[in-house]
């Protein structure tokens, strides 16, 4: 049986850094710059934050500067931003509507259509069940016949 303890899974999300791939995406919106150069200055970030003991949801935009600086040359302009939105887990859930993806009313429309085929299934299996015991029976009946002749 499964068992969920939203408080694990919520202080291990926040211990790590999944929201990187998403920042890189929102320095590259943001600030001019390609996608593998978002990439590399965010992971710099990363690297430097981790090895402070920090969180994911703990980088700031000074941070970013001072990777960027390091790695490009020059700062993003992102000194001043306020990142909480970009870093936060949530928010990044709720953005994922596309099919498939994350946020909770997709995922619930997901598990209905899931549930609307579980039912489906059962209903056919129990169908096939029901002819496979017919058939039987009706072997059954053919096979005892001939034995008592």
């Amino acid at each position: 049986t499964l068992e969920v303890h939203p408080d694990r899974m919520w202080a291990s999300l926040e211990a790590g850094f999944s929201q990187a791939t998403d920042l890189a995406e929102y320095v590259m919106q943001t600030c001019g710059v390609d996608y593998r150069t978002a990439y590399l200055v965010v992971g710099d970030a990363v690297r430097a934050a981790a090895g402070s003991g920090l969180r994911g949801m703990d980088l700031t935009g000074e941070m970013l500067e001072e990777a960027a600086r390091a790695r490009i040359g020059r700062p993003l302009g992102l000194a001043d931003r306020d990142l909480r939105e970009v870093l936060d887990p949530r928010a990044i859930v709720r953005t994922r509507t596309s099919p498939g993806g994350a946020a909770p009313p997709v995922v619930r429309a997901m598990a209905g259509d899931v549930r609307t085929r579980a039912e489906d299934l059962r209903g056919e299996a129990e169908r096939r069940l029901a002819a496979s015991r017919e058939a039987e029976a009706a072997l059954i009946g053919r096979a005892e016949g001939v034995v008592r002749g």
